[in-house]
């Protein structure tokens, strides 16, 4: 088994602490039960978008922040 992202962790807690399954998360956020398993379980990247509304569906706040300098120059977007 692979570890989770911390905030992905954080989430998952936050839903089991609700006594929520899943299905009763997606429900809440209007995403389905796939996208929510999706995001739970997988390694991968993650939108962090989606990131905001499950926290907003699980009745906590999200705020990012940058720290530090870019390993890469950024550019704006065109």
């Amino acid at each position: 088994m692979t570890s989770r992202h911390p905030v992905v962790a954080l989430l998952v807690d936050r839903r089991e602490e609700l006594g929520w399954t899943q299905f009763d998360l997606a429900c809440a956020s209007g995403k389905s039960v796939s996208a929510i398993n999706h995001f739970e379980n997988d390694s991968g990247g993650r939108r962090w978008d989606l990131v905001e509304e499950i926290a907003e569906a699980l009745g906590l706040y999200v705020e990012f922040r940058t720290y530090g300098t870019p390993t890469l120059p950024l550019r704006e977007a065109s």
